[in-house]
Order: C-alpha cells, then sequence, then structure tokens
C-alpha cells in the first residue's frame, strides 16, 4: 500500500532477490517470472550489468554469514569497525536498492522483508538512509497465522509452492525475540517508528500518516484520498514475495482478521498467551481474547 503512494516504491522482500528472483525465477506481483520481468531486467542492468549466477550464489552464501539472528552481535560489531560479510552484503544491496529507486523514479523504497537483520545490515550501507517501520500484531493472531496449512505462495514457480507453517509455541518465541530486537535496533540509532497492525486496519490513513511523521518521511500527496476508506485500490507494481492476501492484486479490502479467536485451540492460546505476556502487555493487548484492547477496536468490531 505504501508503494502505491507518489514517490514510493514497493519492492516486497528484496531480501530474496538472489534466490527467489535471480536463481529460481518466481514470479513478481507484475505477473510476468523476475528474469523476464522488463522491471527487474532494467534494474540489474542498472545495478550490476545484468543478473548472473555466480553473483547470486555469492549473496546466497553472505547472506547466511550476516542475516541469522545469532549473528547479530558479531554484524554489529563489523559494522562498527567496518570490517566482515557485511559490508560487501549491504553494499550489493545499496546498488540494488539505489537501481530500484533511479528505475521507478522513486524517493522512498519499501523493503517489506521483515527481519530485523536485514535492517541492520543495510544500515551499514553509505548508499542508504534506512528507517525502520515495526509492525506488530497480536501474537497469538500471528501464531494462528502460521498454523495454517496448504496456503499456496502467489509468488511461488516450482518449489517451495506452499507457504510454512510453525507451531504456536515457536510462533511465541520468534514473535517475543524479533520485536525486542527491533525495539533495540531502535535504541541504537536507526529512525523507528512502532505501528500495531490492529490500528492500521481500523483507520489506515491516520496510521499510516502518523507512521510516516515518526520515520520523518515527508507525507505523499494523495494518501488521503488513496487510505481514506476500508477500500485501497493498487496499481500494478513489482514487488518479490508476499502475503497471499495482497500479492499481485489491484484492489484489497482491509478489515481485521481474528479468526485465531475461534481458530486457535484454547491450550495454544494460553500456552502463547503465557509466553508473549510481558509484551502483549507493552503493545496495549489484552490478556483474555475475548477482551478488546482500545475504543476504536470495539467501534470497529460492531
Amino acid at each position: 500500500m505504501l508503494g502505491s503512494l507518489s514517490g514510493f516504491h514497493n519492492v516486497g522482500e528484496i531480501v530474496e532477490f538472489a534466490t527467489r528472483g535471480v536463481l529460481d525465477d518466481e514470479l513478481c506481483s507484475c505477473g510476468t517470472n523476475f528474469r523476464s520481468c522488463d522491471f527487474w531486467n532494467e534494474v540489474g542492468d542498472v545495478a550490476f550489468g545484468g543478473w548472473t549466477r555466480e553473483q547470486a550464489l555469492r549473496m546466497f552464501d553472505l547472506r547466511w554469514k550476516v542475516q541469522p539472528r545469532s549473528k547479530l552481535p558479531a554484524t554489529m560489531l563489523d559494522i562498527r569497525h567496518r570490517r566482515g560479510p557485511v559490508i560487501e552484503y549491504s553494499a550489493v544491496f545499496g546498488k540494488l536498492i539505489r537501481a530500484v529507486a533511479q528505475v521507478a523514479k522513486a524517493d522512498v523504497v519499501v523493503d517489506a522483508s521483515k527481519l530485523v537483520t536485514q535492517a541492520v545490515a543495510l544500515s551499514a550501507s553509505d548508499d542508504l538512509d534506512v528507517r525502520l517501520l515495526h509492525l506488530v500484531r497480536d501474537a497469538r493472531g500471528v501464531a494462528y497465522s502460521w498454523t495454517k496449512q496448504d496456503v499456496a505462495r502467489p509468488s511461488a514457480n516450482a518449489v517451495f509452492t506452499e507457504m510454512k507453517t510453525h507451531k504456536p509455541a515457536a510462533s511465541a518465541a520468534r514473535w517475543c525475540v524479533d520485536n525486542a530486537l527491533a525495539e533495540a535496533i531502535a535504541r541504537r540509532g536507526l529512525p523507528y517508528h512502532r505501528m500495531r497492525y490492529e490500528d492500521f486496519v481500523s483507520t489506515p490513513g491516520p496510521t499510516v500518516e502518523a507512521a510516516l511523521r515518526g520515520l520523518e518521511i515527508e507525507t505523499p500527496s494523495g494518501l488521503a484520498t488513496q487510505l481514506g476508506s476500508r477500500t485501497v485500490h493498487i496499481p500494478k507494481g513489482h514487488a518479490l514475495l508476499g502475503n497471499p492476501s495482497g500479492f499481485g492484486r489491484s484492489e484489497v479490502t482491509l478489515r481485521e482478521d481474528t479468526g485465531w479467536r475461534n481458530g486457535l485451540g484454547s491450550r495454544d492460546r494460553r500456552l502463547v498467551t503465557a509466553l508473549s505476556a510481558p509484551m502483549l502487555a507493552r503493545y496495549g493487548y489484552p490478556m483474555r481474547s475475548d477482551q478488546n484492547d482500545s475504543p476504536t477496536l470495539r467501534e470497529a468490531s460492531r
């Protein structure tokens, strides 16, 4: 949705450009395979003189030296001393994202990779001004989403055709760790704003406007019109990967997904609540699933 605003371009989960794009040739959100997409071919030419398998394999290798959560302390130390694999990794992404901005004629490139470690790695690039939009959802909703089976990956070509699944306890643990990491990184100076999913679907325009102000990004013209109703029109774009609810669609109707309230078993719901209780409270979520967490959401649910 941000990518539909004037001066913005959404690239989806660009962290996967080497594997899902160059190597696996999965679908772009425009409906064309990556290596056949005119947009991504022009980006590759501008950034690197064209895509190569050798470069993609190198980036795959670098990714797993930089991106795992366990590597974060070493990565941050390497950034401070300007050494190690993170420097090469961030330099490649710097060229790639600047090429996207040039081809798309965009001032802001929206990366939906959803990995705090990716944001940290990109912050090492001299070519990028990285800002972190921290999107939070109730841990029980997240845990329930990851239990859904047989959900097709919309960008899949031949391999990994379905979305992964995780057990509720594992999802709760990851939810706690990743949210804590996002806040920790913010305290180290990366421009940051936190947004709740529930607030966004209730009042999309004001919530996005507040996020842009928090990130010190000028509010683009047309935001009120584009996000002023529950139905959002999305121009054809060029994003890698994405949620099945929005990937490649021209129109999305916003509504809070509360399926977890009935779909997540009582035992799993209690377990996820117990594991994530301190951070649920921090983000304003109720401990009981039959409670609403704000007057705005109570009004929206009627």
